[in-house]
């Protein structure tokens, strides 16, 4: 959206709500909003901060929940297309089943991403920081989407840091 993934959570979240996001019920660390990603109606973005410094380092967006795999990859290309026209090719690629995996049908290819049984993700290496994009299910969640994760790299080794000095 343009915003750069820095500064303090509360004016992250003046920055997204001027491009229109609706701000939602969040957490401590995590703001949460709902709102039009890059043309998709209803896709909610977290974004995170680093507890001890109120830094933003990572912007999560999850793109509507899709309930068959045929929409899921028409998203996952989607957006790949649109990543890889930007930055380029990426860095590292996944598009798989674990092995062993029968996947003859759109059920069985749902029913291996809510198994564990499903690698499909590509990532993007940018002077900045690295984006994800990933064909995702929470664990036990019955919803499946596409998720994009942007880290900013200053601002993530941060918070590496700041989880390592916690332990």
């Amino acid at each position: 959206m343009g915003i750069p993934i820095n500064g303090t959570l509360e004016s992250f979240t003046q920055k997204l709500v001027a491009k229109g996001m609706k701000r939602q019920l969040g957490w401590d660390n995590t703001g949460v909003f709902r709102g039009t990603f890059a043309g998709e109606c209803d896709c909610k973005v977290y974004v995170n901060r680093i507890p001890s410094r109120n830094i933003v380092y990572r912007i999560v967006v999850c793109l509507p929940s899709r309930d068959t795999w045929d929409w899921l990859e028409k998203d996952y290309n989607k957006f790949k297309e649109m990543l890889t026209s930007k930055y380029g090719e990426p860095k590292f690629c996944s598009e798989s089943f674990k092995e062993g995996t029968y996947v003859g049908s759109d059920y069985l290819k749902i029913s291996a991403l809510k198994g564990g049984k499903c690698e499909y993700y590509s990532t993007w290496d940018l002077n900045e920081g690295f984006i994800i994009l990933e064909i995702f299910n929470a664990d036990g969640s019955s919803d499946c989407c596409v998720r994009l994760q942007y880290y900013d790299a200053i601002n993530y080794k941060l918070a590496e840091d700041s989880k390592q000095n916690d332990l």
